[in-house]
């Protein structure tokens, strides 16, 4: 070998090669490079879609595709049918008011009972009917029921729910709460600024997550009491209600206590099975696989009512027979799509690495009323799917035992020169618009330096370029929370109280629940002891047995258990929703201790939850 050639290999003295600034990624580099391009800086997504930049009505950057449809959430109150009326705008959800004979009914109400009064304002402005039903297409858009039917609904007004209903509740309020309610504010930005460069521009299926024009969120959940049996997507349960003819079909949605309707004489559907951006097939915040399968069959069903307008719990009315059918045939032909292609590629070997750089939707299937993916993002769904069928674990055995982050950064950055080196290449790929590397190599300096302020700054100013130039408003929402909590300018909590409203229909055990997966193991290795809770106004008794560094619950009571707590149910809920601590209710005799308090003081330190 030359001289020449040598040096130009070894990067020594002398050589221009060693020394030269590397060339910016070309188009199709940045196209090779990651799932989705534009976050490595590409002028169109994977889909072929053009990245236009905008700047939102409160001085947001961000994609202008959002921005676009956010304009539609303007507050509104749509008329589908001569009985029929949609408001949509005054929160995530929409709320339609079916008007009866002698009164109204609703079908869902809000996030809460201020926004549901926004709701409430522009019904009466079409009648002052009184409200004789409420009926909730599922779990999520219920806290404003008592504007409606007033607190304990006292004209005995039927509230109308899925038979699953209190069940799905109950597994909401579960030892995930801090898990789930986290990830839910991130991902529905509710942690951002309204106004600014790095604000949120809406909920992508809805104006926000919660209306920041109310005085206040209070919530007014009353749970339903006429119940629809579980009888299958294509099974349906008739009702009349004040002089309407419904049918009430059981179909999952992204809940499992779901129901949809169809009102037959006035030929309208209403549905959360068909949203106005593509079906979040796999939610950040966490949850259940949402089986597409079972989605596909959903709305199968929905086309052959033929209906001539279709009212979404998001999103603006879709009117006309054959618009209904047209979109929500495409609509269901992206999930099947995503679908059916994320097998195809596991079936030929591939893991969900491999298989979302394969799997694009085609540019035209995502141009639809109802399938721009302006909430979710096809690879998380591509995601889901892989995980939803077989699990975590992919096609390497790498993946079985991986080494740890510490580790491997540690490594990764001395071949690359040393932290110094790495920092300055972040710097550069940053400037060059590739943010997905950019965070990847601030990554590497923060496990093995947290406190790194430079490499942060870099991780969060990449962050912030993916949140302005993703077309998803969850994923704008998840990347900029975490980039305004790396500059300190936010905290995420990580400790959540629970929704008072809904502690009502919670199962007795959660407070032991809770406690329960907060054990530090360290601390209860060698405990044996047990706790009971009674709540003296329902003649109930939980308890808890701990051994073996963990907590077996136990429903009822036991022999002399070490402690017991004695209450009223309504004080624990206050003590569930961060209103009361346990120290001011035994203080003042509303919590009553029988047995040691020297032991329940060593149970409570093994805690993480303190009550």
């Amino acid at each position: 070998m030359s001289a020449l050639g040598a040096c130009a290999l070894s990067g020594c003295a002398g050589s221009s090669q060693a020394h030269a600034e590397p060339a910016p990624l070309t188009e199709e580099e940045r196209i090779a490079s990651i799932s989705d391009p534009i976050y490595m800086g590409a002028a169109t997504n994977a889909s072929g879609q053009t990245l236009t930049m905008g700047t939102g009505k409160y001085g947001q950057i961000a994609n202008q595709a959002m921005i676009d449809k956010h304009v539609e959430y303007t507050p509104k109150l749509h008329q589908v049918s001569p009985r029929v009326y949609c408001a949509v705008g005054n929160g995530l959800s929409n709320s339609t008011m079916i008007v009866g004979d002698s009164g109204i009914i609703v079908v869902d109400t809000n996030e809460s009972m201020e926004a549901a009064q926004f709701d409430l304002d522009l019904f009466r402005t079409v009648t002052d009917k009184p409200v004789v039903a409420v009926v909730y297409t599922h779990d999520h858009y219920v806290n404003g029921t008592e504007l409606y039917l007033g607190e304990g609904n006292p004209t005995g007004a039927p509230i109308i729910a899925h038979e699953k209903f209190i069940e799905v509740i109950n597994s909401t309020l579960s030892e995930l709460n801090d898990t789930y309610v986290p990830r839910a504010l991130m991902m529905f930005g509710a942690l951002l600024p309204l106004e600014g460069e790095d604000g949120s521009v809406g909920g992508g299926i809805g104006p926000f997550y919660k209306n920041p024009h109310t005085n206040g969120s209070t919530a007014g959940f009353i749970a339903p009491d006429t119940l629809i049996p579980d009888v299958g997507t294509a099974a349906m349960t008739p009702m009349d209600i004040d002089g309407v003819r419904f049918e009430f079909y059981p179909m999952v949605s992204d809940s499992p206590c779901n129901i949809n309707i169809y009102l037959p004489d006035e030929k309208v559907a209403l549905s959360n099975t068909v949203w106005p951006c593509f079906f979040n097939m796999y939610t950040l915040r966490g949850a259940v696989y949402r089986d597409p399968s079972v989605l596909t069959s959903s709305i199968d069903t929905m086309v052959s009512w033929a209906p001539d307008a279709h009212v979404g719990c998001h999103g603006v009315p879709i009117i006309g027979a054959d618009a209904v059918k047209q979109e929500l045939m495409l609509y269901r032909d992206c999930i099947q799509f995503v679908h059916d292609q994320t097998i195809r590629h596991m079936n030929k070997g591939m893991g969900p690495d491999e298989i979302v750089e394969a799997v694009h939707v085609p540019r035209f299937m995502l141009e639809g009323m109802c399938t721009k993916p302006l909430y979710g993002e096809v690879e998380h769904y591509i995601r889901g799917v892989y995980r939803g069928t077989v699990g975590w674990f992919g096609t390497d055995p790498l993946e079985l035992h991986p080494i740890g982050k510490k580790f491997e950064s540690e490594r990764i950055v001395e071949a690359m020169g040393g932290e110094k080196k790495v920092l300055e290449e972040a710097r550069r790929v940053l400037e060059d618009k590739q943010y997905a590397w950019a965070a990847t190599l601030a990554t590497y300096l923060l496990a093995i330096n947290p406190d790194d302020g430079e490499a942060r700054a870099v991780k969060a100013d990449a962050f912030r370029k993916i949140a302005q130039v993703t077309y998803a408003t969850n994923t704008r929402h998840y990347y900029m929370t975490n980039a305004l909590a790396m500059e300190g300018q936010l905290d995420i909590p990580t400790s959540i109280p629970l929704n008072a409203s809904k502690l009502g229909v919670a199962k007795r055990t959660l407070a032991l629940d809770l406690l329960r997966v907060s054990i530090d193991y360290e601390k209860a290795e060698g405990v044996e002891s047990s706790l009971a809770v009674t709540y003296t106004d329902e003649g109930v008794t939980e308890t808890m047995l701990v051994r073996n560094c963990v907590g077996q619950i136990v429903e009822g009571a036991i022999n002399d258990p070490a402690v017991e707590l004695n209450m009223a149910y309504p004080t624990m809920c206050q003590i569930l929703a961060g209103k009361l601590k346990l120290d001011d209710a035994i203080a003042s005799g509303d919590v009553e201790v029988a047995g040691s308090s020297e032991e329940l003081a060593r149970l409570r330190d093994l805690f993480e939850r303190k009550l």
